[in-house]
């Protein structure tokens, strides 16, 4: 597949912010998850498949679940495309490759990050994955996931 065109020129400050996003996430683990929150807006919303985040320390708790639960073993940005009219909508295109038991597989997505208008840092990232196949093969993610909504709600 070619690489997605950018119908926009990027401005270089917002094109090294994606760079920069892309590399921290690709190389993310349990002790550098935090620094994502370099990139995001304090009151940063995430939504997947699994639930929703608000906020930085959301937002940190969120990622950091999926990757722990799914026995992410690595997330592989390979292409990404920018809005029509304006530089602060990007997709992301992406895999992960995910062992959470012997059996290793990867599952495709992509994430359609929003950036401030006035400043380098997302506002809004909509993961789109399909989970089925984590539930299939017996990962804790839903569990966490539904524990994670539990909590949220005070049940």
């Amino acid at each position: 597949m070619p690489p997605i065109q950018a119908p926009l020129p990027l401005s270089t400050s917002r094109l090294q912010i994606i760079q920069q996003y892309i590399a921290c996430l690709e190389s993310a683990n349990a002790q550098t998850i935090h620094r994502l929150k370099n990139y995001v807006a304090r009151d940063i919303r995430l939504t997947t498949p699994v639930g929703d985040a608000h906020g930085v320390a959301d937002f940190i708790a969120m990622i950091g679940g999926i990757h722990q639960s799914c026995g992410l073993l690595k997330m592989r940005v390979y292409d990404f495309a920018v809005g029509h009219d304006h530089d602060n909508m990007v997709l992301l295109k992406w895999d992960m490759q995910v062992q959470p038991a012997k059996k290793s597989f990867v599952i495709a997505g992509v994430s359609d990050l929003t950036f401030a208008i006035q400043a380098d840092k997302i506002v809004h990232q909509q993961d789109i994955w399909n989970p089925l196949p984590l539930y299939a093969e017996g990962t804790p993610l839903f569990s966490w996931a539904a524990s994670r909504a539990r909590k949220k709600l005070g049940l």
